[in-house]
């Protein structure tokens, strides 16, 4: 992998003026805890972004090292609240959502050590390259990352170019969540304001109580700068910045792109209304709505942008429903399995509260004679998370592979992703039940 392949993976720095090196500043060979870094990636206004190794996975992964606190003493009130805002961003697992390993404090600075995302954050991909149907399912991306991180309790606050990243295959991620905010204020002075100001939210601004609604401006003002090439609010200074944005509407897309589609004029319109009760109520909702500007279902680059493991789910009827975006999510919420001839895939001693994808191979559900099932078919338990069921009688027939999903991890994907995977177990037992009649 080239360097200039290595830069382009940087997802977690703030761009704007190069700050100078610090005393002190980490080199390459040196050790930020037990990972040993390997080269500087990137240097903007609050810490540096370095390429190590964790020796124990034996992986390459992103750490950030924030600057150093003017002040600072450990543990102090910003160690505590950047270990909190870790954890819970570790928590997070979603295939639109760059992942946390770990984080820790070196020689008096905050450090987070993340997944190493092989792309090219918005601010690096050239405008040309954005077309209206290229945002909208960037943006849809997004949308889920942020409807599942506000399930989960967890707010960005630093919705931006630079914290979006796109892989080769065109899927999005979102990075940095809630750590951004709080590594460029470590000393959490009151009124001070958190986050990049041409993207943030009014109320942000305002200092009032921020929730999944000020995310959602954010991504709004993203969608803006995509399509327009430039943020929603421009200014000479800083305070005229921010009261721009406090009190004033941005000039609707449509003056400035006037071919852009009218329902996506009314997306981004509705994103940066002023009053967040206005906006949409969550990412699933407004997911669903950049599916009716454009539903990659429908475009020929629907298998290109799928995972193999994930392009053979999607050829199945199981997935007939699912958008591309859909069938990741729902892989990643389970694990493939393979099993031989004969083998016992689901009975007495495994996880009763599991369901089954028959992806390859086939299978007898049942005592002689059975049920024969074929790929694509469904099988297991589906009900609440903390019931209990009897374990299943599968045997299979041939060698092949099932993709198995707990209860727990299902309710963890998107509200679209369990309606069409409930949408699909529904018209399974429809042609289970028309087979017996």
């Amino acid at each position: 992998m080239s360097s200039s392949d290595i830069k382009q993976a940087v997802a977690a720095v703030n761009r704007g003026p190069q700050a100078e090196p610090k005393s002190g500043a980490v080199q390459a060979g040196d050790h930020v805890g037990k990972y040993e870094i390997l080269s500087e990636l990137g240097r903007g206004n609050c810490g540096v972004v370095y390429l190590a190794h964790d020796p124990f996975v034996d992986r390459k992964v992103a750490i950030k090292l924030a600057n150093p606190a003017p002040g600072a003493s450990a543990p102090s009130i910003a160690e505590n609240e950047f270990l909190a805002e870790a954890r819970s961003a570790g928590r997070l697992q979603h295939p639109n959502i760059v992942g946390v390993y770990d984080a820790g404090v070196h020689q008096g600075q905050h450090f987070l050590v993340m997944e190493y995302v092989d792309g090219r954050t918005l601010g690096q991909i050239p405008s040309d390259e954005l077309s209206p149907s290229r945002v909208v399912e960037i943006a849809y991306d997004c949308a889920r990352a942020l409807g599942y991180a506000h399930r989960a309790n967890v707010l960005h606050r630093d919705i931006k170019p630079d914290n979006v990243i796109v892989r080769e295959d065109g899927t999005a991620k979102v990075m940095d969540f809630s750590i951004a905010a709080v590594m460029q204020n470590q000393k959490f002075r009151p009124g001070v304001v958190l986050g990049t100001p041409k993207y943030m939210a009014p109320e942000q601004i305002a200092g009032v109580t921020m929730g999944p609604l000020s995310d959602l401006y954010s991504l709004g003002a993203v969608m803006y700068y995509m399509l327009a090439g430039r943020a929603p609010h421009l200014a000479s200074s800083r305070p005229e910045l921010l009261r721009l944005i406090q009190c004033e509407r941005a000039v609707p897309l449509r003056k400035r792109r006037p071919d852009l589609p009218p329902r996506l004029d009314d997306i981004v319109d509705r994103l940066l209304e002023l009053d967040p009760a206005k906006r949409y109520p969550s990412g699933d909702e407004l997911a669903t709505e950049l599916l009716k500007v454009w539903d990659r279902r429908s475009g020929v680059k629907t298998q290109g942008q799928l995972s193999k493991p994930a392009r053979r789910l999607a050829e199945l009827p199981f997935a007939a429903l699912m958008s591309p975006a859909e069938v990741e999510e729902f892989m990643a919420a389970g694990k493939v399995r393979t099993f031989s001839s004969g083998e016992v895939v689901a009975g007495k001693g495994h996880n009763s509260a599991l369901i089954y994808v028959l992806i390859v191979g086939e299978i007898q559900l049942g005592e002689h004679p059975g049920v024969g099932l074929a790929p694509g078919h469904v099988f297991g338990h589906l009900g609440p998370p903390d019931e209990t069921f009897p374990p299943l009688n599968a045997r299979s027939i041939t060698s092949g592979a099932v993709l198995e999903v707990s209860h727990e991890a299902l309710e963890q994907c998107s509200v679209g992703c369990r309606f069409r995977v409930f949408q699909a177990c529904t018209f399974m037992l429809h042609e289970q039940l028309l087979q017996c009649l």
